[in-house]
């Protein structure tokens, strides 16, 4: 869904009386743009066979996979980046280059669980790490708990 929105996004010009409007469906758009861990999903280095696996639930996977690829986040990273720069540029309002700042971290923080994670599951090769006290990467970065961990609050609106 976030690709779709994004889309849309994209093909309003930045020259829109519209475009001050954004800012706040952006950040929550692009706060969705993280690394997602789920085992349902497909992944490159996972051997897929179609026996017993319907097409449409294959494509339907694949699609669900879709935005968890590198080149897929970084490109609608990167929309979101230069539509908010455009925002920041057109309305000239401090509070919106803030909302940039809020989504850099929230992509950071998630990005750097999710490559922790999966150094951590690469060497739990006996699945005795968690009882040991430690954690499995399986979590979802919240822009709103960013923008107060970081105190970057400020009044969209």
């Amino acid at each position: 869904m976030v690709t779709s929105i994004l889309t849309l996004i994209a093909a309003v010009p930045a020259s829109s009386g519209v475009t001050c409007l954004l800012t706040l469906p952006l950040i929550i758009a692009g706060s969705t743009l993280q690394h997602v861990a789920s085992p349902n999903l497909f992944s490159p280095n996972q051997e897929l066979t179609a026996e017993g696996i319907s097409s449409q639930s294959l494509f339907s996977t694949e699609l669900a996979a879709l935005p968890n690829i590198p080149a897929v986040l970084t490109y609608y990273r990167n929309i979101i980046r230069e539509r908010i720069t455009a925002v920041h540029q057109y309305v000239g309002v401090a509070a919106i280059a803030r909302g940039l700042e809020i989504l850099e971290k929230v992509w950071a923080t998630s990005d750097l669980g999710y490559a922790v994670g999966e150094i951590w599951n690469d060497e739990d090769t006996d699945g005795d790490m968690e009882e040991k006290g430690g954690e499995k990467w399986n979590g979802f970065v919240l822009w709103t708990d960013v923008m107060v961990d970081e105190r970057l609050e400020t009044i969209f609106g």
